[in-house]
């Protein structure tokens, strides 16, 4: 046995460990935020949903993931609304794609090292958070599994072409572009990758993209029938070459940050010098991979969540670990494995924040349920928790936003006469969130923190409620159908709620729910 093949072995020992932590943290994670909407239609709906857009509507445009959906309903046969399933296939997904991962690396460097390390550096990344522990992150995973499923076997079918690989490339593809739209650059990919291997040319390769051509029409096709358009109830992303630079610049810093902001910047500072100084691999290998995330980044410029990033970080990743390992050098050996070392350790604390917040979700929603009772009118609800963002936290972590209706149904198993009216929502730094709530007269009411979170705002227009920061909230009046909420800032509310027998309110502060006279 020689000393390579004993370290593959551990390596293989240490993510599998990996992947077993990740699975006992997400399994202790609760159902939250937009998780609440779709179980509910996946569980109520099946199969009409795989006929509708991904919020169950029909003709209005949007987002088709059928597939997506499917592996939804396939997790609630085996556990019903238990999310401790949904959580653990989400790992599962995950650690899948990190095996895609090694496979892409290893056709295109032919380096062993190279695959593991691309791998290992791919399973750990902290921008993977929402990912790996929200359960409709596995958009993203699910799309990237059958993305990479095509290239693999794109790759394979240019070396040993048979009407079983074309047939198995035609159906990751089909299956990609029916999980998220993020699947609509591939065919530019492939197109790239076949120019990358010097096959264009290839009958092979021109029989494989006029399968895609043929699929993709197909697509549209679909997309066109269920959401009344191609691309209709899709954000207008106003494309220009400023913001394509700006927000490319911003997503490859983004792939590699932690809790502090600048370390992907400085690992990418590192990685150019380091490419600059050994020269391996060359320009050519190293440009194509670089290229193909850019490419990967198209389809969302312009509206960047950390979540988008999954697909464009596995050729991130791919392109560190070529940079790292081929010049052959133990010190950066060392380097390489402490900085994956130290990305596992902020995903596995990430995994602590995620269950923090399933608590306050859960106790939230029982709070909630219990004052509710059997309340004849509407139910109006303050400080709805939006999100929980401790300090060190690499971003926010999902609680409510305006899943409370789902979630109030779905744990209490009855009608609420009334959609339950979210007033306000709030952002929770810590737990120890503190409100003062002051009652000044019939249905009036000003609410002020003191310390631990800000107010948000989930309707539309929310650009005519902060300042260009995108974050301070400026001095606003909402006109809601039910009364009006008065922002005077971040921390400051008036608001005025048209109540009416037997309306009554509730209050969230300090973890805690309370009726409030009204």
């Amino acid at each position: 046995m020689t000393r390579y093949t004993v370290w593959e072995k551990g390596g293989a020992l240490v993510l599998g460990a990996y992947a077993v932590l990740l699975s006992w943290l997400s399994g202790e994670v609760s159902i939250l935020d937009d998780d609440w909407g779709h179980l509910r239609l996946v569980g109520e709906r099946f199969p009409e949903v795989l006929t509708t857009s991904w919020t169950g509507l029909v003709g209005v445009g949007g987002y088709y993931r059928p597939v997506v959906v499917f592996s939804m309903y396939l997790n609630y046969l085996l556990s019903g609304y238990d999310p401790a399933l949904y959580h653990v296939a989400n790992v599962g997904i995950h650690c899948g794609c990190g095996v895609l991962v090694f496979l892409l690396a290893y056709r295109l460097f032919a380096h062993r090292g190279v695959a593991w390390a691309a791998m290992a550096l791919f399973v750990v990344l902290p921008i993977h958070t929402d990912t790996v522990f929200w359960i409709v992150g596995r958009t993203d995973s699910v799309c990237t599994l059958f993305y990479l499923g095509s290239l693999v076997m794109f790759l394979d079918y240019l070396e040993r072409p048979s009407r079983g690989q074309l047939v198995g490339f035609g159906v990751c593809v089909c299956l990609a572009f029916l999980s998220k739209e993020m699947a609509l650059s591939l065919p530019g990919i492939l197109v790239v990758l076949a120019v990358y291997k010097g096959a264009l040319r290839r009958v092979e390769a021109k029989r494989a993209l006029v399968v895609v051509g043929v699929l993709l029409l197909v697509y549209f096709g679909l997309r066109f029938v269920v959401l009344g358009g191609v691309f209709k109830g899709v954000e207008d992303r106003r494309f220009s070459i400023f913001v394509w630079g700006l927000q490319t610049a911003k997503a490859v810093a983004k792939i590699g940050m932690t809790d502090y902001k600048w370390f992907g910047g400085v690992v990418l500072l590192a990685t150019g010098a380091l490419f600059i100084w050994q020269r391996k691999p060359g320009i050519r290998d190293l440009l194509f991979p670089g290229g193909w995330m850019l490419l990967c980044l198209v389809p969302v410029l312009g509206h960047l969540h950390n979540w988008y990033l999954y697909l464009p970080s596995v050729f991130a990743c791919i392109a560190v670990a070529a940079v790292w390992v081929l010049p052959g050098k133990r010190v950066l050996y060392g380097a390489l494995a402490c900085l994956t070392v130290y990305y596992g350790v902020v995903l596995v604390r990430e995994g602590l924040f995620w269950q923090e917040a399933s608590k306050i979700s859960e106790h939230f929603v029982e709070e909630v349920l219990e004052q509710a009772g059997d309340i004849e009118g509407t139910l109006y609800v303050m400080n709805v928790p939006s999100a929980y963002m401790p300090e060190q936290s690499f971003g926010g972590k999902s609680l409510m936003a305006y899943a409370l209706k789902n979630a109030l149904e779905m744990r209490g198993k009855r009608d609420f006469r009334e959609r339950p009216v979210m007033v306000n929502h709030m952002w929770m730094l810590d737990k120890t969130f503190d409100c003062a709530l002051y009652r000044r007269g019939p249905g009036r009411y000003d609410l002020n923190i003191r310390r631990g979170g800000f107010f948000s705002f989930h309707h539309e227009g929310t650009s005519s409620i902060y300042a260009a920061d995108g974050k301070t909230v400026v001095q606003t009046v909402l006109e809601k159908p039910w009364g009006t909420v008065t922002a005077a800032g971040e921390g400051a509310l008036t608001v005025q709620i048209d109540l009416q027998e037997p309306d009554r309110v509730l209050f969230y502060n300090r973890g805690e729910i309370q009726r409030v006279d009204p």
